[in-house]
């Protein structure tokens, strides 16, 4: 989908992260709403990015969740697949938002 940059506030949104997890004790999806700035370091810890300045550990990230406002720890070897929307600027008036699917 194609959205104008006029209407899209990018500090302001809210990303919904649905993770798909492989334990059988807790529920298997698991709903976090993050901002932008957590997003990425999310997706730094994902590939591991050696560069990244504010990961806490390479075995669990913690996201601290908007509008529940509760932290979220999330293990690596516990995540079977993840969807989470992507907005990526495709010129200088319009953003693409598209839903990323990935998992281990």
């Amino acid at each position: 989908m194609i959205v104008p940059k006029s209407k899209i506030k990018k500090e302001e949104l809210i990303y919904p992260i649905k993770f798909y997890l492989k334990s059988k004790v807790l529920s298997k999806e698991i709903l976090v709403h993050v901002d932008e700035n957590q997003c990425m370091n999310f997706m730094d810890w994902l590939n591991r990015n050696k560069y990244a300045e504010n990961i806490q550990s390479w075995e669990f990230f913690v996201f601290d969740d908007i509008k529940t406002k509760e932290n979220i720890v999330i293990m690596r070897n516990e995540i079977q697949a993840f969807k989470m929307p992507r907005v990526q600027e495709i010129d200088a008036d319009n953003y693409r938002i598209i839903l990323q699917v990935g998992g281990f």
